[in-house]
């Protein structure tokens, strides 16, 4: 469920700043980059709750 709200955001963040000759290159790594985010996000959050729940 969280991957998805994460690629809405991609979405939202690709349209505002969509030219019209934004290369597919440009795309994709934007793409990996919130990917990236994702990822991290993660890790930390699993990081955090095994924390909370020691």
């Amino acid at each position: 469920m969280r991957i998805q709200s994460y690629y809405i955001e991609f979405i939202d963040e690709y349209t505002k700043i969509r030219p019209t000759y934004l290369s597919i290159k440009c795309v994709r790594l934007i793409a990996m980059l919130y990917l990236v985010r994702f990822i991290y996000a993660e890790k930390t959050f699993l990081l955090f709750t095994e924390n909370c729940t020691v």
